[in-house]
């Protein structure tokens, strides 16, 4: 069982976000949802009163992969453009909608998606116009256009090849 006045990976109950990265919870940052390792930990040398090896509830925590900035980059138009042809949204809703669809494991900034949606805008692929929200407050909400349905036809067909042929290379790698 744990020592008294430490949680599991041996952190302190009083630690803060910025020291919850230590060698008990196998080096992975929980402030910034980077982890490589799996989700449960054996410690054998905590044994509770009965005798069994108490297991360290990882699983229990969001752990989320360092995923690469080119990659959430190329990804960033087509996930917009597809958020959007749902339907109008704003910012902060979008922002929301890409951590629900990705289950957490894509945590994008009002930094990474203004310029995306900025950009889109000005290549005609998405409108914007201001508005109030249902709680009174003025946000401005985009739509998909035309031109954006075509690009977002585009990214998918693009996107349907890389998977593909990604998927394809693993296969024959995985069953080599």
């Amino acid at each position: 069982m744990p020592e008294e006045g430490l949680l599991p990976g041996g952190r302190s109950a009083n630690s803060t976000a910025s020291d919850r990265t230590d060698a008990g919870a196998g080096g992975v940052d929980f402030h910034r949802g980077v982890a490589v390792q799996p989700p449960t930990r054996f410690h054998p040398s905590r044994r509770l009163a009965s005798g069994l090896t108490y297991i360290e509830p990882l699983c229990m925590m969001l752990l989320r992969m360092d995923m690469g900035k080119d990659l959430v980059a190329a990804s960033a138009t087509p996930l917009v453009l597809a958020i959007l042809a749902e339907g109008d949204s704003y910012g902060y809703a979008i922002i929301k909608r890409v951590a629900e669809l990705s289950g957490g494991q894509l945590q994008w900034t009002d930094g990474m998606l203004y310029p995306v949606l900025h950009r889109l805008e000005r290549q005609g692929h998405v409108a914007a116009k201001w508005r109030a929200s249902e709680n009174g407050r003025r946000r401005k909400y985009y739509r998909i256009t035309r031109e954006g349905r075509a690009q977002l036809a585009a990214q998918r067909q693009q996107w349907q090849v890389v998977d593909g042929t990604l998927r394809g290379i693993w296969m024959k790698a995985y069953t080599a």
